[in-house]
């Protein structure tokens, strides 16, 4: 059994009575189940003896009979043998068997449904009952089947052994009667057994048990800090004359003393948060709890003494906070009327920087505008440069070009000439010549062709030469013209490049000023300020003078620490 609790880390809790039943249960079994192995082996080889008895006795028996056949000198046939030996075997429970030497003459005992007659005895009985003429009881294997049997030889006339009686039971029946006996005093055993657990687990629970788990439950609520102070719930009601019971009234006590002590200890702090100091504490505290009660009487004693010195100091305290009330007053009222004339200067600065920081401002945008201007009319000039040196290019070429084509004009006359002498020497020659006449013609026309596009050309260089040349000339008076403006416009340039720094350093200037003048106006609303919260603060202070007065009132000290 496991108690629905657990501690502080979770540990399930077993029960004591729980650990106690296991131990004796288990010796228990331990011990019965020895003396069940000494019962069995004891009754098994007591039961072997009977049923070796038995064996004995059944062979008395039927060589008893036997024998009154034989004196009565009545006669016998097979079958009145094997009668008797079926009788005997239904009213003694034995299997029986009478040899002649070593072979079966008459049994009872069945192989394959038939009676074992003419089977022959094992060499080994053979050599103990016919050769030594001893009888044997024990057990023995019969035709594959183990009897526990008994066998005595039969002699003749002369006293010489010439066979044998067999008297025996089944081990199987044996068995299964030793089996049935023993599972009945098993069960028994284990009737007992549970009997005794259940009995000794009702003793062991009402008398360890159920007083431990109710010390072990009150012990649980202590740990949650409920003593029973305001519930009034903690009652062990456990009463015997053992260990339980001495730690039980050990508990108990324990417990009155500890209500006791925090009762007091509760009413002394109840009443100091109330402001009563003059309480005490009147019980005697024993062992290790007399330093909670020196470490009580000690606080209240300080606690007296701290209160009586700080009622003192408020006064002093109320004193002094109404006078740095008044001086803190005065200083904020002139603090506030420095820091608005302060603010007004500072306002006026503000003002001449702004301004000046525009014209600043406006003199770079100005600066860099004729700095931009500037840079335009110098590309400008250099691109003019560059178009007057394009011009001058094309001049050249077309002088060029002019050359080229008067030479082509010399080639189209010389040619014009050879043509007009092959047409004379293609007359000379006559039909002959006709051939090369024509082609002498279309030559001299080529020609005459080649020196007028000649001329042509020539004629619409000479204008493009002459159109360059104006432009040169005119292009050249506009670049000097740029170079004029952009010297200008370089002047102009340093002009505002002085006009911007000087603004700069005049801005820069102001800048400074206004923010000294905002450092000073910063000091000034911070004393303000601190000028102010002194005020407040020193009216708070005097008010929770008073309130600090009002507040200690309400505490009662000893007379022995008043004034």
């Amino acid at each position: 059994m496991v108690i629905a609790m657990k501690n502080d880390k979770n540990k399930k809790i077993h029960h004591l009575g729980l650990k106690v039943n296991v131990v004796v249960a288990a010796l228990l079994i331990v011990s019965i189940v020895v003396v069940l192995q000494v019962c069995v082996s004891m009754f098994r080889s007591l039961t072997m003896d009977m049923l070796e008895n038995e064996c004995v006795n059944a062979n008395s028996v039927l060589e008893s009979q036997l024998m009154e056949i034989v004196e009565s000198g009545a006669s016998v046939d097979s079958e009145d043998i094997t009668l008797l030996l079926d009788e005997l075997k239904e009213d003694l429970g034995c299997e029986f068997t009478i040899f002649n030497g070593d072979v079966r003459a008459y049994t009872t005992i069945l192989q394959d449904g038939k009676r074992a007659v003419g089977t022959k005895l094992s060499e080994k009985l053979a050599a103990i009952v016919l050769e030594q003429g001893k009888s044997y009881v024990g057990e023995a294997q019969i035709l594959g089947v183990d009897h526990v049997c008994s066998y005595i030889p039969t002699k003749d006339e002369n006293g010489k052994v010439n066979g044998l009686l067999f008297a025996g039971i089944s081990m199987q029946n044996a068995t299964g009667q030793i089996n049935k006996t023993i599972n009945t005093v098993i069960i028994v055993g284990g009737i007992l057994v549970v009997v005794g657990l259940i009995l000794l687990s009702a003793y062991i629970r009402h008398r360890v048990s159920k007083p431990l788990s109710r010390l072990t439950e009150l012990a649980q609520t202590m740990e949650r800090g409920d003593l029973g102070i305001k519930s009034k719930k903690m009652v062990i009601n456990i009463h015997s004359n053992d260990e339980v019971g001495f730690l039980a009234q050990t508990f108990e006590n324990t417990m009155s003393r500890l209500n006791g002590y925090i009762g007091e200890i509760s009413t002394v702090l109840d009443s100091i948060s109330q402001g009563n100091l003059t309480v005490a504490t009147n019980l005697e505290y024993i062992g290790d709890f007399a330093s909670i009660k020196e470490s009580l009487d000690d606080i209240l004693d300080k606690l007296n003494n701290t209160m009586s010195q700080i009622i003192e100091s408020s006064d002093s305290v109320s004193s002094g906070a109404e006078q740095m009330a008044i001086g803190a007053t005065a200083l904020s009222q002139g603090a506030v009327e420095q820091a608005s004339s302060v603010e007004d200067l500072d306002r006026n600065i503000r003002d001449i920087s702004d301004q000046v920081g525009n014209t600043a401002e406006n003199a770079q945008q100005a600066n860099k505008e004729v700095e931009s201007v500037s840079e335009r009319l110098i590309e400008s000039n250099r691109k003019m440069q560059e178009m007057i040196n394009a011009m001058q290019e094309i001049n050249d070429r077309s002088n060029e070009i002019g050359k080229i084509i008067k030479t082509i004009e010399n080639i189209s006359a010389q040619t014009n000439i050879l043509a007009l002498n092959a047409a004379v020497e293609a007359a000379r020659a006559g039909e002959a010549g006709k051939g090369f006449a024509v082609v002498a013609e279309e030559v001299r026309e080529l020609a005459s062709k080649s020196a007028e596009a000649s001329q042509t050309t020539t004629a619409l260089i000479e204008r493009s030469i002459d159109a360059v040349e104006e432009g040169t000339r005119i292009a050249n008076e506009t670049a000097s013209q740029l170079m004029e403006v952009v010297s200008g416009a370089n002047e102009i340039v340093d002009v505002t490049n002085k006009i911007a720094d000087a603004a700069r350093s005049q801005a820069d200037s102001v800048f400074l000023i206004k923010e000294q003048i905002s450092q000073i106006s910063n000091v000034v609303q911070t004393n303000s300020a601190t000028a102010q919260q002194s005020a407040a603060t020193s009216q708070e202070l005097s008010q929770q003078a008073g309130v600090l007065k009002d507040l200690m009132r309400t505490f009662r000290l000893n007379t022995r620490y008043l004034n």
